[in-house]
């Protein structure tokens, strides 16, 4: 019988959530492979994955039906951002569905984060939202004052127009503010959305 040494497999590097059922692949990188599955199987486990489409898929067609695949292993991969370049590579190269792109929902698990009034579902999610670093968010909740110029400096687009920031939009519009965030968050209305540069769909903190 031939035998594998996990710890081959906690290092830095990178894998694919593979769905046979629908074809559909999920690719992410962490400074711990063999770490970062078991966080993304017990998730699944649990119905408490934040992709919400990977998660459906799970409980519809049963954990037999994926594969956890890892693609890269090894020291070699210590550098953050060479595993995001891969793991770039891999998005595009994809030739079927994928699970990067579709909606999260917020974890039951994490601790919730309300900023200016707005409640997101962890500090990786309002760090995203707002722009800026993880590490950055946590500092900025600590400092009362300074996180609202961050919401002045996220574009957004809503129905095909774009705007600077979010004090801009509700200037045009005329729309409150508290019905603006709540529409930019809500999956019923796809067309209102932040603008985001291209990133990782791993977050630091699930590295």
């Amino acid at each position: 019988m031939k035998t594998h040494n996990l710890l081959d497999f906690c290092y830095p590097g990178l894998y694919e959530i593979y769905c046979h059922q629908t074809q559909c692949s999920y690719f992410g990188h962490s400074e711990n492979v063999m770490y970062r599955l078991g966080r993304h199987f017990n998730d699944l486990q649990a119905t408490n994955h934040e992709i919400y489409e990977l998660q459906t898929d799970w409980l519809k067609y049963g954990r037999g039906a994926f594969c956890f695949r890892i693609l890269e292993c090894g020291p070699e991969w210590k550098n953050k951002n060479q595993r995001l370049a891969q793991e770039q590579k891999y998005i595009a190269a994809c030739q079927q569905r994928l699970y990067n792109t579709v909606l999260r929902i917020p974890s039951r698990s994490r601790k919730q984060w309300t900023i200016d009034g707005i409640t997101y579902p962890s500090g990786a999610e309002a760090a995203r939202q707002l722009g800026v670093s993880a590490s950055g968010i946590y500092r900025l909740m600590k400092q009362k004052g300074h996180v609202k110029s961050f919401f002045a400096m996220k574009p957004i687009s809503i129905d095909g127009q774009e705007f600077p920031s979010l004090t801009k939009a509700m200037s045009v519009l005329g729309i409150p503010k508290s019905t603006l965030f709540r529409r930019l968050r809500s999956p019923k209305y796809p067309t209102w959305f932040y603008i985001e540069k291209t990133r990782s769909n791993d977050y630091p903190e699930r590295e």
